[in-house]
């Protein structure tokens, strides 16, 4: 049987206005052409690109104007009963203006992936927050154990790299810092004791001092009215 996919060069199937994307048919056995259909999203057909295969693969080169594009694709010459279609999407975002990142209010939470990275950048996510998908700044991963000092450099460079802001956060606590509760009182196990802050305090400075031209913004708590704050 023959099954067909679509690969877009897109990182994240996301483009800007003007970009050339390359675009690939796969298929999974030997077929001559198909016609490649590019979708505006109320799926009304915009082009008909003609593709023909060498071996298993089709190859060809889009420029669209911004909007979500569906990009569907089956083979010349089957009929409407018997079509074998293959799908995916691609975004084109606007080119976004230039404008001085500490002006630029649009971020996310960005994970530790260059590909992802440049997708959120074409977006316009020039902001990276880093709490779920990148905690490397907080303390449980600063300071796993009392006095145990680690900064991850490699993660903080690889963040920097495509030229996002950075907001650090100063929240969770590191195990040894923690208060010991049980049963329902374990819901409160994030709250800092009164011995502790001092403690935290060192993890701030050190932070903050070490990563200083890095980091450019810190927010100390993340969403402070939860009880499980510290």
């Amino acid at each position: 049987p023959l099954e067909l996919a679509i690969r877009t060069g897109a990182p994240y199937n996301v483009a800007t206005v003007g970009e050339k994307v390359a675009v690939t048919v796969l298929a999974t056995s030997d077929t001559n052409r198909a016609l490649l259909q590019v979708r505006d999203e109320a799926d009304r057909l915009f082009r008909s690109v003609p593709v023909r295969f060498q071996g298993r693969e089709a190859r060809t080169t889009l420029v669209l104007p911004s909007g979500y594009w569906r990009l569907v694709t089956r083979p010349s010459g089957k009929a409407e009963g018997e079509r074998v279609e293959a799908e995916t999407f691609l975004a084109v975002a606007p080119r976004m203006p230039d404008v001085p990142l500490r002006d630029w209010l649009c971020g996310t939470h960005i994970p530790d992936t260059p590909a992802l990275r440049k997708a959120c950048w074409k977006l316009g996510l020039r902001w990276d927050r880093l709490h779920d998908t990148a905690v490397w700044s907080k303390w449980p991963w600063v300071e796993p154990d009392r006095g145990e000092w680690t900064f991850n450099d490699e993660a903080a460079a690889r963040h920097r790299a495509r030229g996002h802001g950075i907001v650090g956060l100063l929240d969770t606590l590191p195990q040894w810092a923690q208060t010991p509760l049980t049963g329902a009182e374990q819901k409160a196990r994030l709250w800092l004791r009164p011995e502790t802050v001092p403690a935290w305090e060192e993890y701030a400075r050190r932070a903050a001092e070490h990563w200083r031209g890095v980091v450019d913004t810190w927010e100390v708590m993340n969403e402070p009215y939860f009880s499980v704050s510290a």
